[in-house]
């Protein structure tokens, strides 16, 4: 509404007063209008309405909105990958096999308590894991109770979670989805454990079975799901295409299928957008990130052609590994030139120490910079990276770690700290035990019993303790032998005599409880009488 405005105001408006203002509808001006007010009312009882009517204005009402059917619309916003998701089991695409395996076991239940209670479900993101094991449920008359682990923080949450499904009188199965995001130390033993008392089947969904799932593992029946091969996704998903009405041959979803790593949701996904893009520029759509370490390490290093941008995301392939492929190979790399070996070996190191702040502060915005310090020297050095990348780190890492178990043990059972077995104990302690093993004529049952008295077992001083020190004490092949040999004999006899013992102790309390058992029954006969 064009209107035009005065104001009212005299000196004492300069002074802090309020001022006056007045809205003026001027005549030849125009007044646009709806349908009703904003109360409700028509829009004719509308003050300025009446006054536009007494003025001569011209009014000019705007065009009622188009109507729109809310539930068309949705619908024809729906994707790809919502609107062919599998409704039922014979929807599935491929895994034939293990969908016929968790149907077994879960009706094996009606039969009992199945040897394994728990099914472990393992495989990549993307291939419908979840989806499956719902329908197969489903299917069979169960409820499905779904928890996350990786939303799970705390263990005796958890348990309390676990156990409010298993308590349920109803037909009901608990899916623990993503059970290798457990953070909290304990909480794999307590799945486990519950998993081997349930009377409710329980199925665990993990992408992968690192070694902290090993109880999970062994509590489950093992299922691993597979991508499904491309020519069997081309044909399910070129029906798809026909309904859909588009344009596209098998060979060019199978394309498809290469290019995104047979991932079903991601093939969906770009058949929605095909019309705009050609099956090339599809195909090339994030080809990096689906590279593995090997071949984003050597498309990495020495290419100085590349961008930056480009660098940095074959470094996002995996920005844990990728860093440590190129500290491995950057030395081979440099063409026998210490100029670029030292700049690159510089950039390592800056590298390492952002890595270092990033996970001890969780300073992330740091991670950019990180990438780019292994950027610089992936470019810095001018050659191909070698063949065979894996970085040697991981297994010096590895072998560090197996050494602090070692001298953790070792330590608890002469009762001092680590630092001091290292520099004070260990030597002597070897040179101790194991002198009498080293004349022509070994002493094997003295050194069996100074091992005895110390509380240490045969591995504790002949492999973790020779492993942990500088220099070993050398013992011929005959005479090791010969020591487990002798070692293997007494404590085996140890054990059975110890068992023997055990089981007479265990008869010799029947026997007593029996004769209490006899006398109270005379003292009964004789109170009756």
């Amino acid at each position: 509404m064009n209107i035009a405005i005065t104001g009212n105001y005299n000196r004492d408006s300069l002074n802090g007063k309020k001022l006056t203002v007045h809205k003026v509808l001027i005549p030849g001006y125009k007044l646009y209008i709806g349908q009703e007010c904003n109360d409700g009312r028509p829009i004719t009882e509308s003050w300025r309405y009446k006054q536009a009517l007494k003025l001569g204005c011209q009014i000019v009402r705007k065009a009622p909105a188009i109507a729109v059917d809310e539930k068309k619309l949705y619908e024809a916003k729906d994707m790809l990958v919502d609107k062919y998701a599998p409704k039922t089991v014979a929807d599935i695409i491929g895994h034939k096999e293990q969908i016929n395996q968790i149907t077994n076991w879960l009706q094996s239940w009606s039969d009992g308590y199945p040897n394994k209670r728990g099914i472990i479900v393992t495989g990549p993101p993307g291939i419908g894991k979840t989806t499956t094991v719902h329908l197969i449920a489903e299917s069979l008359g169960y409820k499905v109770k779904e928890y996350n682990a990786s939303d799970t923080r705390s263990v005796s949450v958890l348990r309390g979670l676990m156990a409010l499904g298993i308590k349920r009188l109803i037909k009901e199965v608990i899916v623990m989805d993503e059970i290798d995001g457990l953070s909290e130390r304990g909480g794999v033993g307590e799945i486990a454990s519950i998993i081997n008392k349930t009377t409710t089947p329980i199925i665990c969904i993990a992408n992968e079975k690192p070694p902290k799932l090993r109880p999970i593992i062994n509590a489950c029946l093992d299922i691993k799901f597979n991508r499904p091969v491309k020519s069997t996704i081309a044909i399910a998903l070129l029906k798809v295409a026909h309904e859909e009405k588009i344009e596209i041959t098998k060979a060019d979803l199978e394309g498809l299928c290469e290019s995104s790593g047979n991932d079903i949701r991601s093939i969906l996904n770009s058949l929605d957008f095909y019309g705009s893009n050609t099956v090339e520029s599809i195909n090339n759509k994030d080809s990096t990130l689906r590279l593995d370490l090997f071949s984003a390490t050597q498309r990495l290093i020495g290419n100085k052609k590349i961008s930056l941008d480009d660098a940095a995301q074959l470094v996002f392939v995996d920005y844990n590994m990728v860093p440590l492929m190129v500290q491995e190979a950057y030395i081979n790399s440099s063409r026998n030139s210490l100029d670029d070996a030292v700049r690159a070996a510089d950039f390592i190191s800056i590298g390492d120490i952002m890595d270092k702040r990033i996970h001890r502060t969780h300073d992330w915005n740091l991670l950019p910079h990180y990438v780019q310090s292994i950027v610089s020297a992936a470019k810095t050095v001018s050659g191909p990276a070698p063949f065979q990348i894996f970085p040697s780190w991981l297994g010096k890492n590895s072998k560090r770690l197996k050494h602090k178990r070692y001298i953790d043990n070792l330590s608890s059972k002469v009762f001092c700290s680590n630092d001091s077995f290292r520099l004070d104990y260990a030597e002597p302690l070897q040179n101790i035990i194991l002198s009498p093993l080293k004349p022509d004529k070994p002493d094997i049952k003295a050194t069996i019993n100074t091992i005895d008295e110390l509380k240490f077992t045969r591995d504790d001083i002949m492999d973790n303790l020779q492993e942990v020190m500088f220099e070993t004490f050398e013992l011929s092949t005959k005479t090791k032998s010969a020591f487990t040999r002798e070692y293997n004999r007494i404590h085996s006899n140890k054990k059975a005599t110890n068992t023997i013992k055990k089981l007479s102790l265990e008869d010799k309390e029947d026997e007593e409880e029996e004769e209490d058992v006899d006398e109270l029954e005379e003292d009964i006969q004789m109170l009756e009488l």
